[in-house]
């Protein structure tokens, strides 16, 4: 089993994240569906979202995760009367992608015999023609993070699937992406990364700022989560980009904290007129940063792994963070005022959205939790001299 599958603790950190996430949105898809098709689907997302986090052969990951994003789009697609236009953008999307990734895949495992990515890595493509190879390997990964500007398909998706599809896309789809850059991309191109990282920071930096102003001007508030989404995706991407282990470990945080945050809001949100209960206000803390949050961690740690080699960037994300912290504020308190009595959201939603407010608390108090499970052998993209 030890040559078939990655069993670390980063591997069960996001297996088991994705697990509780896939209990969740599968719980809130009960309500609804056709039985036992419905089960199936869901069934198909947890084994192949598993062997994007566990398997140790390349072409058994490409292929776990195109099945991943095939089985979400059905969800998707299913769930509301316009999922299915949202779900074809998000497939043939994520398709062309996973498409331009088949040529790197074949390559080295051609070149080098195997497809087993500690092989790969212990052997690696020549510095100088990385690059190419890096940015066909990271397209899939990069287009359904999404890192800005190609993320389209995104807003429009998180806006038309029912909340089960929109929890897949925000924290399913967008930690496995990340990881997978993570844990595929820089080991096997670690020079390539390198190469291609400033134009990297500068799209992730421009996505924070760009989601947060567009976030700023939402008043429907899915519309605004899913520019939130964007915003802290992006922000892991920074983070991930930055080379350094302190980004590694910012990049990881940022993505657990997104992955618990924004599906609790996705679960808590009302149309507007109805007032915020507590669960509503703790997941809007956790989201802007609120000292003993995960927010907080995640974005403090981020923004200083990527102050050393970009300030500037790191200024522009900022800038960003402050204006998403403002935009949530000032809807809470437009949901507040608005509100005709005391309505309180189904208990449902509550008890669904306890666990991962827990889990946001507890690692904002012991950030440790997630940043020891990085250990420092995993590599980075060093700088290019």
């Amino acid at each position: 089993m030890s040559d078939i599958l990655r069993v670390d603790d980063l591997a069960l950190l996001f297996a088991g994240l994705a697990g509780l996430l896939l209990a969740v949105g599968a719980f809130t898809s009960s309500r609804g569906g056709d039985g036992g098709s419905e089960a199936a689907l869901w069934a198909i997302v947890a084994g192949s979202v598993a062997g994007v986090f566990l398997a140790r052969q390349l072409i058994v990951v490409l292929a776990c995760w195109q099945t991943m994003v095939l089985a979400v789009a059905m969800i998707v697609a299913r769930q509301e009367p316009r999922g299915d236009r949202a779900a074809f953008r998000y497939a043939t999307t994520t398709l062309a992608g996973t498409l331009a990734a088949v040529v790197p895949v074949v390559a080295l495992g051609a070149a080098r015999g195997t497809f087993d990515l500690n092989a790969l890595a212990a052997r690696p493509v020549a510095a100088s023609g990385q690059v190419p190879l890096a940015l066909l390997l990271a397209a899939p990964f990069i287009t359904a993070l999404p890192l800005f500007p190609v993320h389209g398909w995104a807003i429009r998706a998180h806006v038309a699937a029912a909340v089960p599809g929109a929890l897949l896309l925000s924290g399913v789809v967008g930690t496995a992406a990340l990881y997978a850059l993570l844990r595929i991309c820089l080991p096997l191109f670690p020079h390539g990364m390198s190469a291609l990282a400033p134009a990297l920071v500068a799209l992730a930096a421009v996505g924070v700022l760009y989601a947060a102003i567009v976030a700023a001007r939402q008043g429907d508030m899915r519309r605004f989560l899913a520019y939130a989404s964007l915003c802290h995706l992006d922000l892991a991407a920074l983070a991930l980009f930055a080379g350094s282990p302190l980004g590694v470990r910012a990049a990881v945080i940022v993505t657990v904290s997104h992955a618990l945050v924004v599906p609790a809001l996705l679960l808590l949100a009302r149309p507007r007129g109805h007032r915020p209960t507590w669960p509503w206000y703790a997941a809007v803390g956790a989201l802007i940063g609120v000292p003993a949050t995960s927010g907080f961690a995640a974005q403090s740690l981020a923004l200083v792994a990527l102050w050393e080699r970009f300030p500037l960037a790191t200024l522009v994300a900022a800038a960003g963070l402050v204006i998403l912290g403002w935009a949530a504020v000032r809807l809470l308190a437009a949901s507040d005022t608005a509100a005709v009595g005391p309505a309180r959201g189904p208990w449902r939603e509550h008890v669904l959205v306890a666990p991962l407010l827990a889990a946001a608390v507890v690692i904002g108090v012991a950030p440790y939790l997630i940043t020891d499970r990085v250990t420092d052998d995993i590599p980075v993209a060093e700088r290019a001299e």
